[in-house]
């Protein structure tokens, strides 16, 4: 028995990852694949601000109390996109994450058993300047083949 490929699609709420959906969409129809979504929220720019310009460390309550406003403020924010888009879709897979963008797509890929990640390129130069290419790292690291539209 042939197992089921299964495609996970990185979505960003907030910037909208439209052609890596559509393009997901495609692929699972032609392959009768599973499709996962994952919305990662990033909160390298928190520890960016406050914890390499020595402001704070991670164990203050002021940094644990900016950290769950962050989190709560993007969650929902991301759980009713990833809602809509589950609405729109019918039978899909939904996931939300906090951390490194790049390490929690890989780590998903592998819990999963991705055959193929679907991604686009989203962010602007300066974020890529400062934090790297989320893209970059997971082609450098995804367990499988990684489709990149542009």
């Amino acid at each position: 028995m042939e197992k089921k490929e299964k495609i996970l699609v990185p979505v960003h709420a907030m910037l909208r990852s439209d052609k890596a959906l559509k393009k997901a969409r495609e692929y699972a129809e032609e392959r009768s694949a599973e499709m996962y979504l994952l919305h990662i929220i990033d909160l390298r720019l928190l520890d960016v601000v406050v914890t390499r310009y020595g402001f704070m460390d991670r164990e203050n309550e002021l940094y644990e109390a900016m950290e769950e406003n962050l989190i709560k403020s993007q969650q929902d924010f991301a759980e009713k996109y990833l809602e809509e888009i589950k609405s729109q879709e019918g039978n899909i897979n939904v996931n939300l994450r906090k951390g490194d963008p790049a390490k929690e797509i890989v780590k998903y890929a592998e819990e999963i058993g991705a055959t193929i990640i679907i991604m686009e390129r989203l962010r602007k130069e300066a974020t890529r300047l400062m934090f790297g290419s989320v893209l970059d790292e997971v082609l450098k690291t995804a367990p499988c083949h990684v489709l990149v539209l542009k």
